[in-house]
Parts: structure tokens; sequence; C-alpha cells
């Protein structure tokens, strides 16, 4: 009998080594689910809405929507007045995936009924100032020089551009209507 005890002692010994193991069973492996983000654009570099929203209230007294959301998404906003003098339209969009993200912007100059010298100093002064807009790695006494010896190139139809640090500004002519357009290369 004291060898059945062995023997009984032996297969319970393997048993619990072997087949009877209290640790827990491996599970299958799950199928790891990643969440895929949409690449964000690139950004000016150091610009926000309220940089160029303030700077224009305060400036040319322009008057800003409340952000509206893009079908493709993101944000823009619209500012615009009409200048007491010339008659002029002044306007500006701002785009970006948040306000604090901004990736182009536009600045617009519809001429008025005055006359087309006094309107062209309110283009000048108007886009010349809009050329400024500070931001790492900008030059912004280089972007007023540009534009302030473009306008007078650019003839209806045609656009002209340069590039400064990673920002693209181009000068558009439609007609009488003169627009700059800054936005993040990408």
């Amino acid at each position: 009998m004291g060898k059945i005890k062995i023997l009984s002692l032996i297969i319970l010994v393997a048993l619990a080594i072997g087949g009877c193991s209290s640790s827990p069973k491996a599970e299958p492996a799950k199928p790891v689910v990643q969440e895929v983000q949409k690449p964000s654009k690139p950004k000016i570099p150091g610009v926000t809405a309220a940089d160029v929203k303030i700077n224009l209230e305060k400036t040319w007294k322009l008057k800003f929507s409340s952000p509206e959301s893009m079908q493709e998404g993101g944000i823009w906003y619209s500012g615009e007045i009409v200048d007491r003098d010339t008659g002029a339209r002044l306007k500006s969009s701002i785009y970006g995936e948040s306000p604090m993200s901004i990736n182009r912007i536009t600045y617009t100059v519809e001429p008025g009924p005055a006359a087309a010298a006094t309107t062209g100093s309110v283009i000048a002064g108007y886009l010349g100032y809009c050329s400024t807009l500070p931001y790492e790695g900008g030059d912004p006494a280089k972007a007023k020089a540009w534009v302030n010896d473009t306008l007078p190139k650019v003839k209806a139809g045609a656009s002209q551009q340069i590039t400064i640090g990673t920002v693209e500004y181009e000068l558009v002519a439609v007609g009488s209507v003169r627009t700059l357009k800054i936005r993040v290369v990408e």
C-alpha cells in the first residue's frame, strides 16, 4: 500500500505541474485597433486667429464674425468694413483647423466710388499693413516692401507670388479688386 500512495502522489504532482496548472490560460490575441487620425495641415507658425482679428479690429476697424465650420473641416472667420472716405470694402478671411492653428489668410480691397488715386492709397495702405503679419521665420519689412513694389505691377487677371520663410504671399488682381493671400507652404 505504500507503493500505491507514492505512485498516487507522483501522479498528482505530475498533473499539477503539467496539465492542471493554476496559471491562467493564454487567451487568443485580439486584433489591435488603432484610431487613424487625419494628418494636421501645416500652420503659419506663431499665428492665431486672435492675433489677426485684434490687429485688424484696432487698426482698420474691421468687424469679424464668430467662427464658422467649413465643409472640409476646420474653421473660418470673416471680417469687413467699408472705408468711409473712399467707399472701398476692406475684407479679411482667416482659415485654419482651429483658432490656434491658422493656415491661410486673405485680405481683399474692393474699390468704392472714390477716385482711383484715393482708392489706390487705401489698397496700398491696407494690403501693405496686412503683409506685416508677424510669424516665426517671417520678415515683415521684406513682405511690405514686396507688396508695395508689386501692387502697381499686378494687372487685372494676373497674380504674383513670393515665399518668405514657410509662408507664401500672393497678390491677385481681378478687375479692380486686389487680394493678398498668405498661406503656409505645404
